[in-house]
């Protein structure tokens, strides 16, 4: 930590993002966590925590098995799993910890390895589940349809947003969705 009491991110690690059946969770994490390292300028015996943010759950000790992958050296690892919000809670946990002291290096390493199809709580019977208020773009889909009919919202502003992601994805070498031709698909005026 900096002498004002600041955090900083001092590397990034970036495994391209798409569907790759061959690789391990703990292969896609490794690989991102080594370029990150390579970035800050870092060994991983600086690193003093880590903590693991996914949203699927990838069995158990996940974050203990992907941090594992970077060497045994015995530093606390937590898991983070806050849905879309698990890596930026994750890097939130991280700045806290170096804030109070704890820990001058911490590594975050979030990780997904996903299937085809809604992501769905598996055995879940809460009254949420059973109405699918549990399957997150529902949820964002009823909270689109509330926006809209409370401030006139119209369906072509939210699409927008589409449409500037697949542009900035056109020059990003790590984006899954990299073709003009889908980004025009998405193309629509507001």
């Amino acid at each position: 930590m900096s002498k004002n009491g600041r955090v900083a991110v001092v590397g990034v690690g970036l495994h391209p993002f798409g569907r790759f059946p061959d690789k391990t969770v703990e292969e896609l994490g490794r690989e991102a966590a080594l370029e990150a390292l390579a970035d800050a300028g870092l060994a991983y015996r600086d690193v003093e925590a880590g903590f693991l943010a996914r949203v699927t759950p990838t069995g158990i000790a996940a974050g203990q098995r992907v941090f594992g992958e970077l060497g045994l050296t015995g530093i606390p690892v937590t898991n983070v799993e806050l849905a879309c919000a698990s890596a930026s809670r994750g890097v939130m946990l991280a700045a806290e910890l170096i804030r109070s002291g704890a820990a001058e290096v911490a590594m975050v390493i979030g990780v997904e390895k996903m299937g085809r199809g809604m992501l769905q709580p598996a055995g879940e019977k809460s009254y949420q589940a059973l109405l699918g208020l549990t399957i997150l773009p529902g949820l964002y889909a009823m909270m689109a349809q509330r926006h809209m009919h409370l401030y006139g919202t119209k369906p072509e502003y939210f699409a927008q947003v589409s449409v500037k992601s697949h542009r900035n994805a056109l020059h990003n070498p790590n984006a899954q969705y990299r073709s003009p031709s889908r980004s025009r698909r998405c193309s629509t005026r507001a």
